[in-house]
């Protein structure tokens, strides 16, 4: 059994709110006050248990705004509907598929499922293409990835007609091998390269275990892509005819293991290979780690955390789960120097600039997708596209050393942040003249333990938004904007008469103005960048 080191023992410390927004930063999106107020309550196992629960059956996308698809009514979904001659349908299924990969973070509440559904679309980079059924497909088995065993996980992305389109596996065939599928399969998926020891070899393996690989990948296919008979679902198959059946012989690096011939199960008997070295936990447990607690992997945390945890990770099967819980239950995740390491994704500060905030999704349907779709242009102008990752790699800053996750602040996305704060604080999102969605600052500071104190106020406020505290020269300098130059009996004086007289629509709008500044400010801050 793996021995576990000190800093994986189970925390044993306190579980107050500090420690509840940490964990839900973490693992969720867009934390909220009562969801952290429910994570004290439930304590640090029972909130480690629902974090791990699976969902409940998420609605698929639907078409909300085409007029022209004869195939799916308005408000019904078009995941197994065929395509139309002549009807350019794939555009607004492609948009109504992003926009729901949105909602799925907007509402994911009190879910670690969601969060590793992004994990696993970046691990697994694959891009839009062809046929918007296809993609669905292959989240919905992402979306499983958590409770699952990576292998069979593997195994299932290796054969998906995604993946067999994105990385050309389908054009794989025994007279012409296509090295793309089964070089990505070793270096991004599973094993990694290791340190190069000499000309195309890696340490784990090489550039012949590569082309062995390929040709054991050898045969599949894709078929009713863009299909317009509703009985073709797309799908991958096995052919036979374009299978290279003779024997593949590995390098040193696999012991000299032979794939023999094996028809349609042998890219299980390749993945199942793969998994049999002893290395085979490390690469996927750094990822892990890095998606959960820090970047930075030095020969102490490489040795007393990532080696127990790939360690625990093997004997479990390989079993995904495992060394998840085994790191959001360490010492070592809840140490002081962990919180708010790590920059916010542009999804992660459009969701706390929305969701945080109190900004709800419309219930009717064109209402909720127009606003998602907005919200994703935001998430896009900042180089995060959600269902189109710039490579089989994924985002840059989860895997492009050194910087990693700083990469996601730079000049130009900076503007777009605080563009983003501005629309979500003051202006909102104009979908008409009379529907403008927006969080409603007021009505969020009143759910606050004690409004009519700046200092109370403002503390709290800081506890909801920020990872880190600050200073008494940081937390005066929020006071002034709030209250410029003004004794403290001044904001209460002026709230409480707003909640006096709260029909007044000019004391309303000079409180309103205050509170959306002293949250802008917050909101344009550097802590507020950071989680």
């Amino acid at each position: 059994m793996a021995t576990t080191s000190a800093a994986l023992q189970p925390y044993e410390g306190p579980f107050g709110k500090n420690e509840a927004y940490h964990l839900l930063r973490r693992t969720t999106y867009g934390v909220t006050p009562s969801r952290v107020a429910e994570a004290v309550r439930l304590g640090f196992g029972g909130t480690l248990n629902k974090l791990l629960r699976p969902d409940a059956t998420i609605a698929p996308p639907v078409n909300y705004e085409n007029a022209e698809d004869p195939n799916v009514p308005h408000g019904k979904t078009w995941i197994r509907a065929p395509y139309v001659a002549g009807l350019k349908v794939n555009n607004y299924r492609a948009t109504s598929l992003r926009n729901w990969l949105f909602g799925n973070f907007y509402e994911s509440g009190f879910s670690l499922e969601r969060r590793m559904l992004l994990f696993f679309i970046n691990h697994f980079g694959a891009r839009y293409m062809d046929d918007a059924r296809p993609v669905y497909n292959y989240y919905e088995t992402l979306r499983g990835g958590m409770y699952s065993k990576l292998p069979y996980l593997v195994k299932r992305v290796t054969v998906d007609p995604l993946m067999l389109m994105f990385l050309n596996g389908r054009d794989n065939r025994a007279k012409s091998p296509n090295e793309n599928y089964a070089r990505e399969l070793l270096e991004l998926f599973t094993i990694g390269k290791g340190p190069q020891i000499g000309s195309g070899n890696y340490t784990h393996y090489t550039e012949d275990d590569v082309r062995a690989f390929a040709r054991a990948l050898t045969g599949w296919k894709t078929r009713y892509i863009g299909s317009e008979d509703a009985t073709q679902q797309p799908e991958s198959y096995f052919s036979p005819a374009h299978h290279d059946t003779t024997t593949k012989t590995l390098s040193a690096a696999f012991g000299r293991a032979s794939i023999p011939d094996a028809g349609d199960r042998e890219y299980a008997a390749v993945v199942d290979l793969i998994f049999a070295q002893e290395h085979a936990g490390d690469y996927f447990c750094r990822k892990l780690y890095r998606w959960f607690v820090y970047h930075q992997i030095d020969e102490t945390i490489e040795r007393d955390i990532i080696q127990p945890l790939a360690q625990a990770f093997r004997e479990s099967g390989y079993t995904v789960s495992v060394p998840i819980l085994m790191l959001l239950r360490s010492e070592h995740f809840y140490e002081e120097r962990f919180r708010g390491a790590i920059v916010k994704s542009p999804l992660e500060e459009t969701l706390d600039l929305t969701v945080g905030l109190g900004l709800t999704l419309p219930e009717e349907v064109e209402g909720k997708y127009w606003l998602l779709q907005k919200l994703n242009y935001t998430v896009q102008e900042q180089d995060m596209r959600l269902n189109d990752p710039p490579s089989v790699a994924g985002y840059k800053p989860y895997h492009q050393a050194p910087y990693y996750n700083r990469m996601w602040i730079n000049s130009t996305s900076l503007q777009y942040r605080t563009r983003a704060a501005r629309s979500g604080i003051y202006t909102g999102y104009r979908r008409s003249e009379d529907t403008i969605y927006k969080a409603d600052i007021l009505k969020l500071v009143a759910t606050f333990d004690n409004p009519a104190d700046p200092n109370d106020l403002i503390a709290e406020l800081v506890e909801r938004t920020l990872p880190v505290s600050l200073s008494t020269e940081q937390l005066t300098a929020l006071k002034n904007v709030l209250i410029p130059g003004l004794p403290d009996f001044e904001w209460t004086v002026e709230y409480n008469k707003h909640l006096d007289d709260p029909d007044d629509g000019d004391l309303r709008k000079a409180v309103s103005k205050r509170l959306n500044d002293l949250v802008f400010t917050v909101a344009s801050s550097a802590e507020f960048r950071l989680y």
